[in-house]
């Protein structure tokens, strides 16, 4: 996020532990397998319910008042309520141990959020996602992951400590545009070789490999268009030399090379065109 130059007040990372999680389910709720993954799902979209809303589907799973009492005090949970049960509960530690060191590198925007699940059932150990907080009614995840360590040996292979995240692309692009922090465009092509004939395309691509192993940062039109629409898009694109290449030029060894500033087109053997665009 410091590479995209984000505003710090824009993100946030929401923490949370599968083994806290457990806890909460094995220890306090007491609930039965069967129940786990279906209230780690409403967990999971506790941000996109109402609060009502979320209460009824906590009593469709068929828990009792008091379970339902105790999840709502769960959700409300901060770093102190951890450090009650530090001694019991593995993912409370593990949350603590994170956020001492996350503090001793004066590292922010960071936050223990209980609700934070992640879908996948092979998660262990802290899972995390990244949240766009500027809007504050509709906060945005950009991405989200964690800890995995036992993945591998579903596969039969030994156990290695593991962790991953996985980024959303739109919404991401949603953010850098929110922010303005997308980077100004620059095309650095120098030349842009034309094809109008798909028989050409052999040819086309051979010349295309000398520009660029000759230094040149060169386009190539991959698919046969009209010449006109071509040179448009060079110049949209602010490409200065476009290259012309035909059946005629080709038996003659020469191609068409046309200035795009002055409009000047020139008849060229191969071997030249390097001078002349540098």
């Amino acid at each position: 996020m410091k590479e995209l130059k984000a505003p710090i007040q824009s993100y946030e990372l929401k923490i949370n532990s599968r083994y806290l999680l457990e806890y909460l389910f094995t220890e306090i709720l007491k609930i039965g397998e069967e129940v786990k993954p279906k209230l780690a799902r409403a967990l999971d979209n506790y941000l996109k319910m109402s609060a009502n809303d979320f209460k009824e589907y906590l009593k469709e799973l068929t828990l009792t008042e008091i379970q339902i009492s105790q999840i709502e005090e769960y959700l409300s949970w901060e770093l102190s309520d951890l450090d009650k049960i530090k001694d019991v509960s593995k993912g409370a530690s593990e949350i603590l141990e994170l956020f001492n060191r996350l503090n001793e590198l004066s590292i922010t925007n960071v936050k223990f959020c209980p609700y934070i699940v992640r879908g996948l059932a092979y998660y262990t150990g802290i899972v995390i996602e990244l949240y766009d907080i500027g809007d504050k009614e509709i906060p945005r995840a950009l991405f989200g992951g964690g800890r995995y360590d036992d993945l591998l040996e579903i596969f039969g292979e030994n156990k290695i400590p593991a962790f991953g995240l996985g980024w959303g692309d739109i919404t991401t692009m949603d953010y850098l545009k929110k922010y303005n922090l997308l980077p100004e465009y620059a095309n650095e092509s120098k030349a842009f070789v034309c094809l109008m004939d798909e028989n050409l395309y052999a040819q086309s691509s051979i010349f295309t490999s000398f520009l660029r192993s000759n230094g040149i940062n060169t386009l190539q039109q991959i698919s046969p268009m009209k010449l006109s629409n071509q040179l448009k898009y060079a110049s949209k694109k602010n490409i200065p030399w476009v290259v012309i290449l035909g059946e005629d030029e080709i038996k003659k060894g020469v191609v068409q090379l046309k200035n795009m500033n002055t409009r000047e087109t020139f008849l060229i053997k191969k071997e030249d065109v390097i001078e002349k665009i540098k």
